[in-house]
């Protein structure tokens, strides 16, 4: 896949109307575009094994985000 095309694809996910269907943040900073800073093409294993740690890493933020909400904003770090 060229460079052009994987960035349309990124793009083209971040505009679907549906919801359910629409990349979410967690999504977009996981696609190969953007984990290649658009530089080069995504490689094979060493790709998957970096999208599967930021996806982990955002996730946790994203639960820690949540729950300081509805603590009031006070969180522990860890």
């Amino acid at each position: 896949m060229t460079l052009c095309a994987v960035a349309k694809k990124l793009i083209n996910n971040m505009l679907v109307v549906n919801r359910h269907r629409r990349f979410t943040a967690v999504d977009v900073l996981c696609d190969p575009f953007v984990l290649t800073v658009g530089d080069s093409e995504p490689v094979g294993e060493q790709l998957d094994e970096l999208r599967s740690c930021r996806r982990l890493e955002l996730e946790h933020r994203a639960k820690q985000h949540r729950l300081a909400s509805k603590n009031g904003g006070i969180t522990r770090r860890g």
